[in-house]
């Protein structure tokens, strides 16, 4: 079985992130999204795992993750564009 090490990741508040109107806006299209999308974009985008990390993570291919976070983002272009 191979174990590989994730980078350690901070959380928000650690970031001094703050919960402003935009942070609901991005929260809401998000909710909006199938869940594999959302799931997606939030482990590269958000926590800044690799495609190959992410593959590893959701047991996929890495072109699978590739094209599937490129999906998300377009439904998410166009969920913001509809607001």
């Amino acid at each position: 079985m191979c174990h590989t090490t994730q980078p350690e990741r901070k959380n928000s508040a650690e970031h001094g992130y703050k919960r402003d109107a935009g942070t609901l806006e991005v929260q809401s299209l998000l909710a909006g999204l199938d869940p594999e999308h959302r799931a997606l974009l939030m482990l590269t985008a958000g926590l800044g795992y690799s495609f190959d990390e992410t593959a590893l993570i959701m047991d996929m291919k890495r072109g699978t993750v590739a094209s599937k976070v490129g999906r998300a983002k377009e439904a998410l272009r166009a969920k913001g564009d509809r607001r």
